[in-house]
């Protein structure tokens, strides 16, 4: 489980521009599934950082950030994310409600099981960049 901050200047969602989540990531045969159970939205870092101190300063501790760029598109109901992490590492992430979904989507792009990460993206992230855990 982990808390994040998230800045987003530019979506297209109807989402104020600072979010703060904790998220609580369950593997499955193929992919994951993103357990949200806090989810706040702010209009400023400072009153997003202000939550986090008055609720979770105790729990969390700081552990590495990063940025990205990203762009999502949909094929129906499935999404695939792809991403520039910090201006240089590009990823992709397939999205969809079910398994087979993720199945069609690996197919559809010639990924083999073998090349996806399992696990958190911000995990991969964390070890792309050379950050040690705390």
């Amino acid at each position: 489980m982990f808390l994040r901050l998230r800045h987003v200047p530019i979506n297209i969602w109807n989402e104020k521009q600072y979010i703060v989540a904790i998220k609580n990531t369950e593997l499955k045969g193929v992919g994951k599934q993103s357990i949200i159970p806090v989810k706040e939205q702010f209009d400023s870092e400072e009153e997003a950082r202000d939550f986090i101190n008055k609720n979770y300063a105790d729990t969390f501790d700081f552990s590495y950030d990063f940025s990205r760029k990203g762009w999502q598109y949909f094929i129906g109901e499935d999404g695939i994310d792809l991403e520039d992490v910090e201006n240089g590492y590009f990823t992709i992430e397939f999205k969809s409600e079910t398994e087979e979904g993720l199945e069609r989507l690996l197919k559809l792009f010639e990924v083999d099981h073998e090349e996806v990460i399992k696990g958190p993206s911000v995990v991969a992230i964390q070890k792309l960049l050379g950050y040690t855990a705390k």
